[in-house]
C-alpha cells in the first residue's frame, strides 16, 4: 500500500515539473527592458542661440527605432554637484532640444571645458541611459570686407576670426566653412574649407553673381562638429547679391494659369459657343411643342 503512495506521489509531482514548464516564461520572470541610446550634438550661433540636440534610440528585434515621449534631464557637471539646468521630452522621432539661456554664467572645470550629462532614468519599458559631453566656448568674428581692384572693380571678401571665449586666445588650425543660406540647404563659397592662421583669421572671396532677393544674402562661417568647441557658426547680413527679378506670369491670364486667370478671348468664346449651343437646344424643343399642340 505504501508503494502505491509513493508512486502516486512521485506520478504527480512529475506532472507538476511539465506542467510548470509549459507555462510561459514571462509569468515567473520580469519582463526585460530595452536598452537607450543617446547621441548629443553641441550648436552654437552666434548672438542667436547655443542649443543641444538630442535623438534617443533603442533596438528592438534587431532593428533601430526612436524611443519617443521619455523625459530627459540635462545637468551642468562640476567636481562638488550636478546642477540640473532642466528637461526636455522627445518627440514622435525621438528628437530633442535644449537651449542653454546663458553658458558663460554655467562652472567650467580646471582645463576651461563645460561638462554636461544627459539623463533618462528609465522607466517601466526601458533602462537608464545617459550621455556625457564636453566641450569649451569659442567664437567666430566675421565681417564683409568690400575692396576696389584697382581697375574700377569691387572685390568682396568674408574676413573671419576664430577665437576662444573668456581667454580671446586666436584658435590656429581650425577648418572653417563658408557658405551662403539658400531655401533648402547652404551652398559652399570658394573652397571645401579655409584653415586659421597663427592669429585665428581666414579670408575668403566672394563670387558677384549671386541671386538674392532685393540683393540680401546672409553668408555663414562655421566650424564644424570640433571635438573641443562642437560646431559653431556666425551669419554675416550682406546686400552683394544679385537682383532677383520676377518673370513669373502666375497673375497673368495665361493659357497655363489657373481658371480664374484665363485670357479674357477664351472665356468670350467658350461662353459664346455655350450660349449657341443651348440657344439652338431651347429653340429646338419651342418649335416641338407648337407642332405637338397644332
Amino acid at each position: 500500500m505504501k508503494k502505491n503512495i509513493n508512486i502516486n506521489v512521485f506520478f504527480l509531482a512529475t506532472l507538476s515539473l511539465l506542467f510548470l514548464g509549459l507555462l510561459p516564461q514571462k509569468t515567473y520572470a520580469q519582463e526585460e527592458k530595452n536598452p537607450v541610446s543617446i547621441s548629443l550634438t553641441y550648436t552654437k550661433i552666434i548672438g542667436v542661440s547655443s542649443i543641444f540636440e538630442i535623438k534617443t534610440t533603442t533596438r528592438i528585434d534587431k532593428q533601430t527605432s526612436a524611443v519617443k515621449n521619455i523625459e530627459l534631464s540635462i545637468s551642468n557637471d562640476t567636481d562638488e554637484e550636478n546642477i540640473v539646468l532642466g528637461k526636455v521630452t522627445t518627440d514622435k522621432e525621438g528628437f530633442a532640444k535644449f537651449e542653454l539661456k546663458d553658458l558663460g554664467s554655467l562652472n567650467k572645470d580646471a582645463e576651461n571645458f563645460y561638462n554636461f550629462t544627459v539623463q533618462f532614468d528609465g522607466n517601466d519599458a526601458f533602462e537608464e541611459a545617459s550621455e556625457v559631453i564636453r566641450f569649451k566656448d569659442a567664437k567666430i568674428d566675421a565681417e564683409l570686407l568690400s575692396e576696389d581692384d584697382g581697375e574700377g572693380n569691387i572685390v568682396n571678401s568674408i574676413a573671419a576670426t576664430l577665437m576662444e571665449s573668456g581667454t580671446d586666445t586666436p584658435i590656429e588650425g581650425a577648418d572653417l566653412k563658408v557658405q551662403v543660406q539658400r531655401m533648402i540647404r547652404p551652398l559652399t563659397i570658394g573652397e571645401d574649407f579655409y584653415t586659421t592662421e597663427e592669429d585665428g583669421t581666414i579670408l575668403a572671396e566672394l563670387r558677384n553673381d549671386i541671386p538674392g532677393i532685393d540683393g540680401k544674402l546672409n553668408f555663414e562661417v562655421v566650424l564644424k562638429e570640433s571635438e573641443d568647441y562642437g560646431t559653431v557658426k556666425a551669419i554675416v547680413e550682406t546686400s552683394i547679391g544679385v537682383p532677383i527679378i520676377d518673370k513669373s506670369s502666375f497673375d497673368q491670364r495665361t493659357l497655363w494659369g489657373s481658371r480664374a486667370k484665363a485670357p479674357i478671348f477664351l472665356l468670350v468664346a467658350l461662353n459664346l459657343v455655350l450660349f449657341c449651343v443651348w440657344g439652338t437646344l431651347c429653340y429646338l424643343t419651342y418649335n416641338l411643342f407648337r407642332i405637338k399642340k397644332s
